[in-house]
């Protein structure tokens, strides 16, 4: 019950291979990636139908693969929590990340320079008894027992999509703010894959109920870890992810301060900007001028009031055609009229994917801003 592909989302270059399918010389496999609970592993199925084959089993983001002439080694490019994406040879036959073989170490000098934080899997209950998965990363002076007493100001992620998910995968923007002195949490809430279909499908037409009770469920798991100032929560997220962030100003004062990026604020004007808005009749129950009100109740500019409390920042580029840049002028417009503390930053020239394949200098400053932006209020 999983997409034949790589939906593990990061930010140390997107793969171009990762609906990639293989068939083997002799044409009785065919092998593809797919991810589950927070990894991308990889499968083979045999053509005459049945159930597939899970080759790879350890914590893992396979970003891509090609197979040798016989098919008895796999070449693909894998990163976890701790490591880069690097090339590593396995065999072709279930366990064999037991016989990883690197081949390249084209980060190590970088990564060796760079005194990194913990990042550990953790397991949590929201409202109503589903398990989600998340990743917390910490300081890279986190020590709770040198440091029992020790608050540390933290950031909820929220990922795009919906339909992706957070895993098992080297972040460099989660490392980044974890070693300016903040606990990073980032989870899968419910409406993301790698879940099932069910999981996926829970939030269709209705955007902004068990999605905004998943996310507040991480809120709530952080508000009771010893170590987490619960006074001193910030959320961001970018596309979906700044949908959702919108979507918490407008319903929650609980956070201290909040970043979205590449958002959505109005769905129905979103139809007919976005490159993508013809997919909205399915997710909707039709087009706006076929369920308008619909729209309206998901839209969060439609929950933007005078009870905002929280200061928001508002990150979108130019050239953005998936999010187009109108949804970020209407949240800023209609915030400014309501006299709230909102600055917006505007990348000239940049997509959609800024933070994953921007001009260097460009992903540079907009890391620059987020973390001035959450120092400000959190810290």
């Amino acid at each position: 019950d999983r997409h034949a592909a790589d939906q593990t989302i990061g930010d140390t270059g997107d793969s171009e291979f990762g609906g990639q399918i293989k068939f083997s010389p002799d044409g009785r496999r065919i092998y593809f990636l797919a991810s589950d609970t927070g990894n991308t592993h990889l499968f083979y199925a045999p053509v005459r139908g049945g159930a597939p084959t899970r080759i790879t089993k350890k914590p893992m983001h396979i970003k891509a693969f090609s197979l040798s002439g016989k098919c008895s080694t796999a070449a693909i490019v894998m990163t976890d929590l701790k490591r880069t994406p690097e090339l590593y040879t396995i065999p072709t036959a279930y366990g064999a990340d037991n016989r990883l073989k690197r081949l390249t170490g084209v980060n190590d000098t970088t990564c060796g320079q760079i005194s990194f934080g913990k990042t550990k899997e953790v397991w949590f209950t929201s409202f109503d008894g589903t398990r989600l998965q998340g990743w917390m990363a910490f300081p890279p002076n986190f020590n709770l027992k040198r440091y029992p007493n020790k608050k540390y100001p933290s950031i909820l992620y929220i990922h795009g999509g919906p339909r992706v998910q957070y895993g098992n995968s080297f972040f460099h923007e989660m490392n980044y703010l974890a070693a300016r002195g903040y606990v990073v949490f980032y989870t899968n809430p419910r409406g993301g894959n790698g879940r099932g279909e069910t999981f996926a499908a829970s939030i269709v037409a209705d955007w902004g109920d068990l999605d905004y009770k998943d996310v507040m469920a991480a809120a709530d798991y952080m508000e009771k870890q010893p170590f987490i100032n619960k006074k001193r929560i910030g959320a961001t997220g970018g596309s979906y992810g700044g949908y959702m962030t919108n979507w918490l100003i407008g319903h929650t004062n609980r956070f201290r301060a909040a970043v979205t990026q590449r958002c959505v604020s109005e769905l129905s004007n979103f139809v007919g900007s976005s490159d993508i808005g013809y997919d909205l009749q399915w997710e909707f129950g039709g087009q706006p001028w076929e369920n308008p009100e619909n729209y309206k109740q998901c839209s969060p500019l439609t929950h933007i009031g005078k009870h905002v409390k929280t200061p928001l920042l508002i990150i979108h580029s130019e050239n953005d055609l998936r999010c187009d840049k109108e949804q970020a002028m209407q949240m800023f417009v209609k915030l400014k009229w309501l006299g709230k503390k909102v600055e917006m930053v505007w990348f000239p020239e940049e997509p959609h994917g800024l933070s994953r394949h921007g001009r260097p200098d460009r992903r540079v400053a907009r890391l620059h801003w987020i973390s001035k932006w959450f120092d400000r209020y959190l810290k």
